[in-house]
C-alpha cells in the first residue's frame, strides 16, 4: 500500500486524470483506509473547482519598487 506522502504527491495527476489505471487504483485503496488523506484529497478537489470557478491569476513576476527600495537599503552582511 501507498504511504501517505505518496499519495499527497500524487493527488493533483489523480484529480487531473493523469494517473494510470494501477497507480490510480493504489491511491484509492489508500483513501479507503486513511481519513487523513481522504480529506486532503477533498480539500484539493475543493481548491481546484473553487479556481475554475472563479479563476486565478499570478501577480506580475516583477517585483515592485517598494520592495527593490526596501531591499537595496538592507545591511548587507559584509557591513555588519
Amino acid at each position: 500500500m501507498l504511504t501517505c506522502r505518496e499519495v499527497t504527491e500524487q493527488t493533483n495527476d489523480l484529480i487531473d486524470g493523469r494517473l494510470g489505471f494501477w497507480p490510480a487504483m493504489k491511491v484509492r485503496m489508500h483513501l479507503l483506509a486513511c481519513k487523513h488523506c481522504r480529506a486532503f484529497v477533498r480539500q484539493m478537489r475543493a481548491v481546484v473547482r473553487l479556481i475554475d470557478q472563479y479563476g486565478y491569476t499570478l501577480p506580475p513576476m516583477e517585483p515592485g519598487e517598494d520592495l527593490l527600495d526596501a531591499f537595496r537599503r538592507r545591511p548587507s552582511s559584509a557591513q555588519k
